[in-house]
């Protein structure tokens, strides 16, 4: 019975919330003149056009919006709530830079990564993540990179072998790419940061538990979208943690049980991880192959929170964070990434012929390159760059101002009474849907082929409209990996994992599209490949997310 009377308490408060928050909103705000698409929907709002959506619509939907009502329009969420979504640079430079202390995370995102992670950097705001970051981030400088760079060829190598083993010289098979892709991902941060193996890739082609719940914890916190907005922050303070997760088992809920149960696994194997690691580094012992090396990520990070101030050094529970953060990070948005290279090299056969000529011919003498030598491939370096910029992993990066602000933009944009503005009023609290994608695809900036996939154009000088834009990105005038203190720790890494595993696969196989299926990229926080089902049904390959490619043995000329 109590919890059934919890469950009630809860629910009652919940709708209590709701309604007043839903009348609130229609008060009059300095936001009802700001114009911008129709809702199909007063329940869900453009939840399902533009961000979770289960077709590939929400990119043209967006696009069209963008183009009529410029770098700022308001939106509607659940029961016409409000939020602004914005691409324009000169805004996107005051929400992640200029005033980055105003714009913060929102307070269910922080809720759902604290419950998932723990205190790690994806969950910490203000001056406990500056005091992360400090520590953490000359952990993956260049000269930590080019130390790992062996490490990653070993997997890259491993799983080129496996996928060999089922194709022959003269014949082809069709492989789901993009298990394949998880696995070899969430392996090179284990190497690479961990010192910890979670793949053999010597097996066939399918993901362990954990591997599988990693890639499905954005997909499950989408179905969440309703409950993260305005349950959570009622019951974020009831009790304690314990009591909270004692009390989600009364609850006839099956998601949320699966979500406890993700929460629960990523832990414990970061808790495992972490004190394998310390043992290996209290005896000095870095030998042994499971336990690394000694130059990977987290030892360098035991060694320097150990000789860390005690007011700059992080806590058990913090590094135990870290781990599953970086673990999670590292996996789902490069997993994505490269099957969705993968994928475009697959649509364009003379374009992957370009960039396996480079690879082969810079190999042919050298062997493995340094990661000097690799990062200079220009045109590897064009597919990687030109893939982020169009086809960012993350295409949305929400912020809620803490106070009332102003939000200026670089062109004009109209509003409902036809006037022309050059800044936006944004009251505190108001959802801010910051537009990695259009940011990265905007004509005025990128020129009238912004739209189209040319890893060519990194070869050329960029248009100066990229120049006088002044985009604050971290990485090549892209806001593929966020801005300010806030931006991705591990871009670097990223970029690392991809040029090394397109440099071994392009170089032994060829890669195209089966004829009796088709790949879209479905929205569920990050883009995600989903197969669309045969004429009969069927879903291909018996999945829903997934990459099937056709796969052959590459010429060697």
């Amino acid at each position: 019975m109590g919890g059934i009377k919890l469950f009630e308490t809860t629910f009652v408060a919940a709708v209590t919330w709701l309604v007043w928050r839903v009348l609130s909103a229609r008060r009059r705000s300095p936001l009802r003149h700001i114009d911008g698409p129709p809702a199909n929907s007063w329940l869900e709002g453009h939840i399902p056009d533009f961000l979770v959506n289960e077709s590939d619509s929400w990119e043209s939907a967006i696009e069209v919006a963008c183009a009529r009502y410029g770098g700022i329009f308001k939106g509607s969420l659940y029961f016409k709530i409000p939020f602004l979504y914005v691409s324009d640079p000169k805004a996107l430079h005051h929400v992640f830079v200029k005033d980055m202390q105003v714009f913060e995370k929102m307070e269910d995102s922080v809720m759902v990564s604290k419950m998932s992670f723990g205190p790690g950097l994806l969950s910490m705001q203000g001056a406990q993540h500056k005091k992360q970051r400090k520590l953490l981030n000359p952990m993956f400088n260049m000269a930590h990179l080019r130390g790992i760079t062996p490490t990653f060829y070993d997997v890259a190598y491993r799983m080129r072998v496996t996928i060999g083993k089922h194709i022959s010289y003269g014949h082809s098979a069709e492989i789901e790419m993009l298990p394949w892709a998880t696995r070899a991902a969430l392996e090179l941060v284990g190497q690479g940061i961990l010192g910890h193996s979670f793949e053999s890739l010597e097996e066939a082609n399918s993901m362990g538990t954990y591997t599988t719940t990693l890639k499905n914890l954005v997909p499950t916190w989408s179905s969440f979208t309703v409950s993260r907005r305005f349950v959570l922050p009622l019951v974020q303070n009831i009790g304690t943690p314990e009591f909270r997760r004692r009390a989600i088992g009364f609850i006839p809920w099956k998601k949320l049980h699966l979500f406890r149960d993700m929460c629960d696994l990523l832990y414990n194997t970061s808790l495992e991880i972490y004190r394998a690691k310390k043992n290996a580094y209290l005896e000095g012992q870095h030998e042994n192959a499971s336990q690394g090396s000694g130059k990977e990520i987290l030892a360098l990070i035991l060694k320097a929170n150990a000789a860390a101030s005690d007011e700059d050094r992080l806590t058990e529970e913090e590094i135990i964070a870290q781990i599953s953060t970086f673990t999670f990070a590292g996996m789902d948005t490069t997993s994505n990434a490269l099957c969705r290279v993968l994928h475009l090299l697959s649509e364009d056969p003379e374009k992957q012929d370009t960039l396996r000529r480079e690879i082969v011919g810079s190999r042919k003498h050298a062997g493995d390159l340094n990661y000097d030598d690799l990062m200079a491939l220009p045109y590897l370096d064009g597919v990687v760059r030109e893939t982020l910029r169009l086809y960012p992993p993350a295409p949305h990066l929400v912020r809620v101002p803490r106070e009332n602000t102003v939000l200026p933009v670089s062109k004009p944009i109209r509003t409902t009474k036809g006037e022309f503005i050059s800044e936006v009023v944004v009251p505190k609290g108001t959802v801010v849907v910051c537009s990695v994608f259009q940011s990265n695809q905007n004509p005025d900036i990128w020129g009238e082929d912004a739209k189209e996939w040319k890893p060519e154009r990194w070869a050329s000088p960029l248009p100066e409209s990229v120049n006088e834009a002044k985009i604050s990105g971290v990485y090549s005038n892209l806001m593929t990996f966020s801005a300010g203190g806030r931006a991705c720790i591990g871009f670097k890494f990223a970029e690392l994992e991809l040029k090394v595993m397109l440099s071994i696969l392009v170089e032994a196989f060829s890669f195209s599209l089966p004829k009796d299926s088709k790949v879209v990229w479905e929205l569920h926080g990050s883009a995600h490949p989903v197969v669309q089902r045969r004429p009969d049904g069927t879903p291909v390959l018996g999945t829903k997310f997934g990459l099937p490619l056709i796969v052959s043995l590459a010429s060697s000329g």
